[in-house]
C-alpha cells in the first residue's frame, strides 16, 4: 500500500463513480461495510455521506444537505460553505413518471411472495406503464424510440439492470431488467404519490380535449 494510500481507497473511489451493488462488485462491498465509519469521516470533509442499504445491497453517495432534509441529524452548521459536489440532474417528465411506476412495481414486488431478490419486468411491461399514462402515438415507431432512450436512461443511473448484456441497438420485448431496489430511496412515497395525482390530471385533460374534440368534429 502505498504512502497516503487507506485499505478502503478503492471503495472511496467506487463510491464517487456511483451507485456500489452488493451483487455487482462484492469487492468493493466488502470494504464498504466494514469501514461505512472511516469513509463517512472521509467524505463529511467535502459535505457528503454514505448511504448504505444492507438489507436491499447497496450504497450510494449523498449530499449531506439533502440527507438532513430527509431527516438525518448532523451537527456541523458550515455546510452551506461547502460547494455542492453530486448535482440534482432534473429528469423528465417521462422518466420521472416511469420511476413513479417502476417504484410501484417495488411495491406491489414487496407484497408479493416471490422468493427472487429483485422483481424482474420485461421492456413489455415498460411499455404498457407508459402507455397507461400518456395519449396514443401517431407515430408508433418513435414511441418504442423513446421508450428505449428512457430504458438507457435508466440504465445509466444503474435503476434498471438488463439480466443478460444487451447486444442491439434495438431492446426485444421480452428483454427482462431486474428493478434496483434503490429507487426505493429516490423517490419517496411523497414524491410517488404527488406524481401519480399529477399523471392522473394530465391524463384526464387528455381525455377532455380528445373527447372535445370529437364533439367539434
Amino acid at each position: 500500500m502505498t504512502s497516503g494510500t487507506m485499505e478502503w481507497s478503492r471503495a472511496a473511489v467506487k463510491l464517487l463513480q456511483g451507485p456500489v451493488y452488493s451483487d455487482g462488485d462484492r469487492k468493493t462491498w466488502n470494504l464498504i461495510l466494514r469501514f461505512k465509519n472511516d469513509l463517512d469521516k472521509y467524505f463529511a470533509v467535502i459535505g457528503l455521506h454514505v448511504v448504505l442499504e444492507e438489507d436491499d445491497g447497496y450504497a450510494f453517495l449523498q449530499q449531506i444537505k439533502d440527507a438532513i432534509e430527509k431527516g438525518m441529524e448532523y451537527e456541523d452548521d458550515d455546510l452551506d460553505t461547502i460547494p455542492r459536489l453530486i448535482r440534482k440532474a432534473p429528469l423528465s417528465y417521462s422518466i420521472s413518471m416511469l420511476l413513479v411506476l417502476l417504484r410501484q412495481e417495488i411495491l406491489r414486488f414487496s407484497a408479493s411472495f416471490d422468493e427472487s431478490d429483485y422483481p424482474i419486468i420485461r421492456k413489455s411491461d415498460i411499455i404498457g406503464f407508459v402507455q397507461s399514462y400518456t395519449k396514443e402515438y401517431s407515430d408508433q415507431t418513435k414511441f418504442l424510440d423513446d421508450i428505449d432512450k428512457m430504458i438507457r436512461q435508466l440504465i445509466s443511473l444503474t435503476y434498471l439492470k438488463p439480466k443478460t448484456p444487451l447486444l442491439s441497438s434495438d431492446i426485444p420485448d421480452d428483454f427482462e431488467f431486474e428493478i434496483s431496489p434503490i429507487i426505493k430511496n429516490k423517490v419517496d412515497v411523497d414524491f410517488m404519490n404527488e406524481m401519480l395525482l399529477k399523471m392522473k390530471t394530465i391524463n384526464r385533460k387528455i381525455e377532455e380535449n380528445e373527447l372535445l374534440g370529437e364533439k367539434i368534429k
